[in-house]
């Protein structure tokens, strides 16, 4: 059973929820693990990431690490979208990561809130 991440079909993204965790190096590959493992069924149709990380740290020793597994990931989803990220650090690395290595525009898509999220993907702003 997953602990990280499920599809939820309502929304029709992939729902992360990542929440009071110190983020180690196998942390951030077990929940891009079962992304990327949800993300293969649905192919050949590609869906959104939407990733709560309330109270989540993405520290400097995992930072470029959790890039990797990003970059890694954008060629089976259609984006990512963040909300409810409440350490300013791990907003500062999602930043530098997506920025570094150009992902979505060079956009980290950080929101406030799961419904301001969700309104950004459906919107087309995500991807």
């Amino acid at each position: 059973m997953a602990r990280w991440a499920r599809y939820n079909s309502r929304d029709d993204v992939i729902d992360v929820t990542v929440v009071d965790v110190a983020a180690s190096a196998a942390i951030i590959d077990e929940i891009f693990d079962e992304i990327t493992a949800i993300a293969k069924r649905l192919l050949p149709r590609k869906t959104h990431v939407l990733v709560c990380l309330r109270n989540t740290t993405i520290g400097t020793e995992v930072a470029a690490h959790y890039g990797e597994r990003m970059a890694g990931l954008q060629s089976l989803v259609r984006g990512t979208a963040r909300y409810d990220a409440t350490e300013s650090l791990t907003r500062v690395h999602v930043r530098a990561e997506v920025v570094k290595r150009g992902l979505q525009g060079s956009k980290a898509h950080l929101y406030p809130s799961r419904e301001e999220a969700l309104a950004a993907i459906r919107r087309g702003d995500v991807g």
